[in-house]
């Protein structure tokens, strides 16, 4: 019941966000038609309004798209991100150092996460096209540093998101000392308020940054609802993640999770490397 009821209100507040509108994070995908906004699909943002079935989205139509992260802009806000996400780290005691030795045991858990990733990380992507970004040796190589940046330290924010919840507001509603910053206890009040907070970060992190800002666009015209096709997904790959982290200690092996998930993600986009 607790996880259906925290699905319910990540799946009301995603929805609500990702919603355009005049004020809201993804207001550049609003087209307005004199004073009143219009919801409009990424594809479909023009002069006038288009009927998805009637228009074929054309690459350079994408590319003019207001908001949309270029290649530069986009790596200059993944690199203050991952700044950022690195201090945090280090400050919270999360650094490799005490980190447990990789699949050591390997245990069913692993292998059912590895499963997962993989499986999920073609489903989730199957909305997603690169809109003939070019595919060369650079595209595989920004994917990769991608992937190895992003997959180490947004990790790292994941499991903080969770041990915020967890561990200290946990300890703050219990009047207890909070324990170390490296997976909770496992009750239930500590489990629900850690997913409370993993999500909540999670969901906010994605509608204001990941979309808006740092991703260049790579919505497939005429795919389903970032709710219906993304969201549940992503859900379920997190508390995949979070039981490795929480029954194993492993997070390198989640590091490698997340790696192999952004670099297939990647490569499905397009990802360029900055241009200077």
């Amino acid at each position: 019941m607790g996880i259906k009821l925290i699905y319910s209100f990540i799946l009301l507040g995603t929805s609500a966000a990702l919603a355009p509108g005049r004020s809201g994070p993804l207001r550049h995908l609003c087209v307005q038609k004199g004073n009143t906004p219009l919801s409009a699909p990424l594809y479909s943002y023009s002069s006038t309004i288009v009927q998805p079935r009637q228009q074929i989205a054309q690459p350079n139509m994408i590319k003019r798209q207001p908001g949309q992260a270029n290649a530069n802009h986009g790596w200059l806000a993944m690199a203050s991100y991952w700044t950022i996400g690195a201090v945090v780290s280090v400050a919270f005691g999360y650094t490799p150092s005490s980190w447990n030795p990789i699949a050591s045991p390997f245990t069913r858990l692993h292998a059912f996460s590895m499963a997962t990733t993989l499986g999920l990380a073609k489903l989730f992507f199957d909305n997603a096209t690169n809109f003939d970004r070019p595919k060369s040796w650079k595209s595989t190589l920004a994917s990769f540093i991608m992937a190895a940046f992003n997959g180490t330290i947004e990790t790292i924010l994941m499991l903080v998101s969770y041990d915020l919840g967890a561990v200290w507001l946990n300890s703050i509603i219990s009047g207890t000392t909070a324990a170390a910053p490296v997976a909770a206890a496992l009750t239930a009040k500590a489990a629900t308020l850690g997913l409370l907070t993993h999500f909540c970060y999670a969901g906010l992190i994605h509608v204001f940054f990941w979309l808006p800002k740092a991703l260049p666009a790579h919505r497939r015209p005429g795919s389903k609802p970032f709710h219906v096709r993304g969201l549940p997904e992503v859900c379920f790959l997190s508390l995949t993640w979070l039981a490795m982290y929480v029954f194993t200690k492993d997070i390198a092996f989640v590091c490698v999770l997340h790696f192999l998930f952004n670099f297939y993600g990647a490569m499905v986009m397009g990802l360029q490397l900055p241009s200077f």
